[in-house]
């Protein structure tokens, strides 16, 4: 599939070739300027991509704003306009991932009311014959291994059983009975769980 993904965070956009890039042909732009640019119409009836993955919110983009309006680095709720201008140009598969919570402000909260969880009930929406889904991000990171010898936890193991006595340190210092810690500035979208929910 032709994938276009929109996100001002390099960490994130480096993610969509990390998550996607084996199996995709990947654009990836840094702005809301950017993906209007890129998302024109054209003679292909199925679009100009065949998919379209969008952050919810990126700075403020000083295009038809005149100052004191325009704020240089402000967040905006872009993320709704670019699903819809995906759905006009004819893109097939349109999902917007935001990696804030409820916590983070309004319209993390708000995405809370469509729904708050990835899940496989999770609801579609159509647009302009698009299917098209607005989600919090499923997000992972790069991690080390416990400094001082805790064992990972075993996610095999039921949560109402407890895990073995030398892998469930809650105690620990390092990992608080995890046996790794994630390592500081890697956590990033995992992309290919919007496709898949969009397609699956």
């Amino acid at each position: 599939m032709k994938i276009l993904v929109v996100d001002d965070k390099q960490l994130n956009r480096d993610s969509a070739f990390e998550t996607l890039g084996d199996d995709h042909d990947v654009t990836v732009a840094d702005s809301f300027d950017e993906a209007m640019h890129l998302l024109v119409a054209t003679d292909d009836p199925s679009g100009p991509f065949d998919a379209v993955l969008t952050d919810m919110e990126m700075p403020m983009s000083s295009n038809n704003i005149q100052p004191p309006i325009y704020q240089p680095g402000v967040e905006v709720p872009y993320g709704p306009f670019i699903v819809l201008r995906a759905a006009l140009v004819g893109v097939k598969y349109i999902g917007m991932f935001t990696d804030g919570h409820h916590h983070s402000g309004p319209m993390q909260a708000a995405l809370d009311f469509i729904k708050p969880q990835i899940s496989p009930a999770l609801p579609n929406f159509e647009i302009n014959g698009a299917t098209a889904v607005l989600m919090h991000a499923d997000v992972f990171s790069d991690k080390r291994s416990c400094s001082l010898g805790c064992h990972a936890y075993d996610d095999s193991i039921p949560a109402d059983q407890d895990q073995p006595a030398d892998q469930n340190d809650l105690d620990c210092s390092d990992c608080e009975g995890w046996g790794e810690v994630e390592i500081p500035g890697t956590r990033r979208k995992n992309w290919k769980t919007l496709l898949d929910v969009l397609t699956n």
